[in-house]
């Protein structure tokens, strides 16, 4: 025992290997020492031949040292014939009055390892609608089978998830729904039909429902058409109104529909909307629908200030020749309005007073709701970049521009994409790249996963993600404390963590 040289442990396993000797690998599983049990094991494992039985592997699985609980997990996943054991195993750790974050980990791991096995899919789809099994731990097999690298989610799951859907505990239909829109679970639309038609549901889940659905299912009938456009509405908070823009951009909309938002919504829509609207009109070549678009863009100058000559001349290009020609005084003054931001920047810039960072601190996490998508410290949701030493690295213009103009520039790592399917369309950021699938981060807490032989077109976008006009809805006042606290940004951690 005692070597910590990872290099001179990973030989030791390597000499034991080549020797082999079993005899004396398999009595040292059982030795006092933890390191001597792990390099055991590991070399077992590798060992032609080897005499390594499923019941040798059970102390691992189940010990308190998480060494040795992963190094137990890990020759688990190289033996699918022992799934019994792991399943028995499992069925008896899940019991557990209160799980650790470690142990919670580990077995998920361990059940994501067996996913595709036909027994371990049972034991998850039966320990979900099981009464017995409490939320959190209902929690830990949806997030097993949202990650789950298989083609397509049994009908056992789906089942499953659909009666979760319909009568689990709050944050478990939540949890269902998230999964439903990562996988496109086509099988569940019913399901999200009766929740999206249902007003005693939260506006916040009916939409979700609705994001969900328009996944597989993208055209969209005229009530909802119309329950989504009711969200678009003053009355309704921000993520809300935003929430439902991204519905509308990523569904199939008809001509009529398009006319509709228009001639109705666009006009009285308020600046921090409009790029996402414009959005909703990038599938259709329609003169009509065209030159309505251009037409209403004209009429209200002030709602170019937060669109990009290029992402208008992206949805544009697709529509007729007549309706390029009426765009084109519009791409002059988009590029017009790109000159002036620097001028408005500076402008800005002088007006800002010192501000009061305890009162940009209550911005931070009420009224401008940058906390929906940014952490600071341990507090916050992790959409976009963390800003606890925002500070420290970005200089004032720089905090101030990507206030005020968000699509300037991004965070490395951060970038927008949009990836084309056969079916759809999805504007988010990358949360993983899987072998067979893509996880695109679409929203706070919504991601998508899309099959690899779906996509068409991955390709960058020049809008960000974060609602531009934020400064178009804060006070001079407010804006200054805003700034200050963003740039007092590590100092005033420890007051935020007190």
């Amino acid at each position: 025992g005692g070597v910590s040289d990872r290099f001179l442990e990973h030989a030791i396993i390597h000499s034991l290997i080549t020797l082999g000797y079993p005899d004396p690998l398999i009595e040292a599983l059982t030795s006092s020492s933890d390191q001597v049990r792990k390099a055991a094991l590991t070399a077992l494992d590798q060992m032609d031949s080897s005499p390594l039985t499923k019941d040798q592997l059970l102390p691992f699985l189940s010990s308190e040292n998480q060494e040795l609980r992963e190094v137990g997990v890990w020759v688990a996943s190289h033996h699918p014939e022992w799934s019994e054991i792991v399943i028995d195993f499992l069925d008896s750790a899940m019991g557990a009055a209160e799980l650790t974050v470690e142990e919670a980990d580990s077995y998920k791991t361990l059940m994501n390892t067996f996913c595709g096995n036909d027994d371990m899919q049972r034991f998850l789809g039966n320990g979900l609608s099981a009464q017995n099994t409490p939320p959190r731990t209902k929690l830990i097999f949806i997030d097993v089978m949202s990650r789950c690298d298989i083609p397509e989610l049994p009908d056992l799951w789906v089942d499953r998830l659909g009666n979760e859907l319909r009568a689990g505990a709050d944050e478990v239909r939540q949890a269902v729904l998230n999964l439903i829109g990562s996988h496109q679970v086509e099988a569940l639309n019913q399901h999200l039909k009766e929740i999206i038609h249902n007003p005693e549901e939260s506006d916040e889940f009916r939409l979700e429902a609705m994001k969900a659905r328009v996944g597989t299912q993208p055209q969209i009938s005229a009530e909802e058409f119309e329950i989504v456009t009711d969200y678009l509405s003053d009355g309704n908070t921000s993520p809300v109104r935003q929430s439902a823009a991204r519905i509308l951009s990523q569904a199939e909309l008809n001509e009529q529909q398009l006319l509709h938002i228009a001639r109705t919504q666009l006009p009285r829509a308020d600046p921090f909307m409009v790029p996402g609207l414009i959005e909703t009109f990038q599938d259709s070549k329609s003169e009509k629908v065209g030159l309505a678009l251009v037409k209403v863009l004209k009429n209200s100058p002030e709602n170019l200030d937060n669109v990009t000559q290029q992402d208008l001349q992206n949805v544009i290009n697709a529509y007729p020749e007549s309706v390029q020609t009426a765009a084109a005084s519009l791409m002059e003054e988009i590029q017009k309005k790109q000159s002036e931001r620097l001028a408005k920047l500076q402008e800005l810039e002088k007006q800002l007073g010192k501000g009061d960072v305890g009162a940009g601190r209550k911005l931070f996490f009420g009224k401008s709701t940058c906390s929906t998508c940014h952490t600071v410290g341990r507090e916050g949701t992790e959409f976009g970049p963390d800003l606890t030493n925002i500070g420290a690295i970005r200089s004032r213009h720089d905090l101030l521009e990507a206030i005020v103009f968000p699509s300037a520039s991004f965070a490395r790592e951060y970038e927008t994409y949009q990836v084309t399917t056969r079916s759809s369309s999805y504007s988010g950021v990358i949360a993983e790249q899987l072998s067979e699938a893509l996880i695109l981060s679409v929203g706070p807490g919504q991601e998508i996963r899309i099959p690899r032989d779906q996509i068409v077109s991955i390709e960058t976008q020049s809008m960000s993600l974060m609602p531009p006009g934020l400064d178009q809805q804060l006070t001079g006042e407010e804006l200054s404390n805003l700034m200050a606290f963003l740039e007092a940004l590590p100092d005033q951690l420890t007051n935020l963590e007190e």
